[in-house]
């Protein structure tokens, strides 16, 4: 049933009765879980990717975004209302749709709109008079409007407005739990008339416990995941810049940051190895490069300081190691991979970077990380180890790029006495610099003393 002309009563009236329709372009990290969501709402929903091996696993009833709760056991629960599929010709006969696919950076960080003008170029061959497509991809300010719409028209003959709706809704999900904040954080929706705005409203509170947020249009929309993606790599640059400020003098930051978060209106982020995943380290460049003035500085430096960090550890490790006179070619055992605790993703992981420098440097690189290891590709996983302990005798030291739970389990007394030279790296603030120092580790870390 087309929803775009229908008031919001009739949209949920429609979805109890499994009436409608609803194609998601993109069965990725946000993609799937947004696609199972609105299967549970009871819609009827058709899932298109264009690889693959990720349909076959969906058909099968496997998921592949490792540390994600839950996500398996709904894909299980709706399996009947979700259908995964390769070919566009099968969402035809869909209502509305969702285009949930990557904006990417090209390998001079220049802002790579691929993914998303052929998800454009796909869906026009479907776009049928009344239906409603919803951009939920992270895109540039202005790309709705100035590219998918002018795709969609110009291939679909069909006018935008008149004959079919528009909205920006994108998402605002947190790996590791995307589920549950999907359904619980406020969504930003901004349309290209009432009337898109309107249904892609009443669309979303079919998956949301609180009411989405109406900003006055779809730019604005797409403006607000940017910044608030934006804003939390300036904040983590401004951490790491106060800890290698720390670290010239004399100071442990870690003692610093938890005595200025005493002060009720300050709030400092944990410096690290870097920021990773696929929104932080790429959205900002959304700004930077669509900005018209010069007052961008400040995220352009944001982006310098968090890119350096993996360098700055490599930089430190190697120092150190060739101090402590290990000879070339010394071991490192990594405790993480993914860009963030308890989940698998690494994409553009600080590890990875760090993972990748250390071995053109010539040390021999293991690592232990359970929740990655399931997500990596081939070429990488034969650097991947199951027992830390086992592999400790050839370790020089141990770089802690993550503070996975898992690790918490770890008998550091154990390794410490295995090693062939204890040393222990710590890029995070999840390990207890006293505690590893009495298991007989020597400590260093990112503003730590």
């Amino acid at each position: 049933m087309k929803i775009l002309r229908l008031s919001p009563s009739e949209i949920n009236e429609a979805a109890k009765k499994g009436s409608i329709t609803l194609g998601v372009m993109g069965l990725g990290y946000i993609g799937l879980p947004t696609a199972l969501l609105f299967a549970k709402a009871n819609l009827k929903v058709i899932g298109r990717d264009i690889d693959a091996s990720k349909i076959e696993k969906l058909r099968k009833g496997e998921v592949y975004a490792s540390g994600e709760m839950g996500l398996k056991e709904l894909l299980l629960q709706v399996r009947a209302r979700f259908t995964p599929i390769t070919e566009i010709e099968d969402l035809e006969d869909a209502d509305a749709f969702i285009i949930s696919v990557p904006t990417l950076l090209d390998s001079n960080n220049k802002i790579d709109l691929s993914y998303v003008r052929q998800a454009s170029f796909d869906l026009s061959r479907c776009l049928t008079k009344e239906a409603l497509v919803i951009v939920e991809s992270t895109v540039p300010p202005g790309t709705t409007e100035g590219t998918i719409i002018k795709i969609l028209e110009q291939e679909s003959k069909l006018k935008a407005g008149d004959d079919f709706g528009v909205a920006v809704c994108p998402e605002r999900a947190n790996p590791g739990a995307i589920l549950s904040t999907m359904m619980e954080r406020t969504r930003i929706i901004g349309g290209l008339d009432e009337q898109s705005l309107r249904a892609a409203t009443a669309l979303y509170s079919l998956i949301s416990k609180r009411d989405p947020l109406k900003v006055p249009d779809m730019r604005t929309a797409e403006t607000v995941k940017v910044v608030e993606n934006s804003l939390r790599d300036v904040e983590i640059a401004y951490a790491n810049v106060i800890a290698l400020y720390c670290e010239k003098m004399d100071m442990d930051v870690r003692t610093v940051i938890d005595a200025v978060n005493t002060h009720p209106g300050r709030k400092m982020r944990e410096p690290g190895a870097g920021v990773g995943g696929a929104c932080i380290p790429v959205n900002p460049h959304f700004i930077i490069q669509t900005s018209k003035d010069s007052y961008t500085g400040l995220l352009t430096e944001a982006r310098k300081i968090n890119d350096y960090m993996s360098q700055y550890v490599v930089n430190r490790v190697s120092e150190w190691i060739k101090k402590e006179g290990v000879p070339e070619g010394a071991s490192v055992l990594m405790l993480g991979y993914s860009y963030k605790v308890n989940i698998g993703d690494s994409r553009f992981s600080p590890a990875r970077k760090i993972s990748s420098e250390l071995r053109k440097r010539g040390f021999r690189v293991k690592i232990y990380d359970p929740y990655a290891k399931t997500a990596v590709s081939e070429a990488e996983k034969k650097f991947f180890i199951d027992d830390p302990y086992g592999e400790a005798r050839k370790v020089d030291c141990i770089i802690a790029t993550v503070g996975h739970d898992v690790f918490k389990t770890l008998d550091f007394t154990i390794l410490a006495n295995k090693m062939h030279k204890p040393l222990f790296y710590d890029c995070t603030f999840s390990f207890d610099s006293e505690k590893l120092r009495s298991a007989g580790f020597e400590y260093k870390g990112i503003g730590r003393l």
